[in-house]
């Protein structure tokens, strides 16, 4: 596999400057015959109190359900019938989920801080046990890919973007239109199963990208997006991997400050042996349009 895969999360230049933790979460994996990623982003709110560690869950869950996937499942299955397989994978990463936020909460109960921080009627839903789940809402996107397929999941906001070969940008996985300013649909949800999407192809394109919604709003459109995800497969084109993957963890604090002050995670798989076929050798980030925008151009 010529592929290549990064993770990276960064808490958000609002949390830092209100001491708050970060409530993202991202994994890559380089397993034999594949590679997955993911990225979680917890809701943080203040019935949410326990999201960070839900991020934390749903990226262990989808990469423990995506590696017992890989092995039990083949590709002329998955190519047959990847909508019914990708459903009941999604339903085992809720599932694992669930079980791992409940282990948490039967060994850590609600702490005294905990109960004083929550709205009172959270406060007696949680007491009573009823729906703990949203304690630790969060949302997830999960890709996998190998030589002749890949894969995506997605629950929530945040984007998964691909670029072809032929230089194009697209987002397969459908988008969820409940995922609205504030709103989003979560791994918390009653209804978690039915809000799940997923995406399947046998042409696996050329870089894949997730990311949590604090990447999309440092940015008023999606070409501007576009431009940050071709910076960064510039940076990997230009540099070896660790150089790379060290100038886009040091670029993305400040993005997040110059952009939407919120936790940023970002993953990608990218072919790393045809890079120079598609990148683009424009190396500039268009200026952010988040709240804490000051107009600069960066260049990662």
């Amino acid at each position: 596999m010529t592929r290549a895969a990064f993770s990276i999360t960064s808490i958000g230049a609002s949390h830092v400057k209100k001491n708050k933790i970060c409530q993202d979460y991202s994994s890559s994996i380089m397993s034999d015959g594949f590679i997955c990623v993911a990225v979680s982003d917890g809701h943080g709110g203040d019935n949410y109190i326990r999201s960070n560690k839900g991020s934390e869950f749903a990226v262990k869950a989808s990469n423990a359900c995506v590696a017992d996937f890989m092995k039990s499942v083949d590709f002329e299955q998955l190519r047959t019938n990847s909508t019914k397989l990708l459903t009941q994978l999604s339903k085992s990463i809720i599932s694992a989920w669930n079980d791992m936020i409940w282990g948490h909460f039967s060994q850590i109960p609600l702490t005294d801080k905990e109960l004083k921080d929550l709205p009172e009627k959270a406060k007696q839903k949680y007491l009573l046990e009823q729906r703990i789940e949203a304690l630790y809402g969060a949302t997830l996107i999960t890709a996998a890919a190998t030589d002749g397929y890949w894969f995506g999941l997605h629950i929530g906001d945040g984007k998964c973007v691909v670029k072809d070969y032929d230089g194009t940008f697209s987002q397969p996985i459908p988008w969820d239109e409940k995922c609205f300013l504030n709103a989003t649909t979560s791994m918390c949800d009653s209804d978690a199963l039915g809000n799940f999407r997923h995406y399947f192809s046998e042409h696996v394109p050329a870089a894949i990208f997730i990311g949590s919604d604090g990447i999309d709003d440092c940015f008023t459109n999606d070409a501007q997006l576009h431009a940050l995800y071709d910076a960064v497969i510039a940076s990997f084109g230009r540099n070896d991997y660790d150089e790379a993957f060290a100038e886009l963890r040091d670029y993305i604090p400040r993005l997040s400050s110059k952009g939407s002050g919120d936790d940023i995670s970002m993953a990608a798989i990218i072919d790393m042996e045809n890079i120079q076929s598609y990148m683009n050798h424009a190396f500039i980030v268009p200026e952010t349009g988040g709240k804490n925008n000051d107009g600069d151009a960066t260049r990662l």
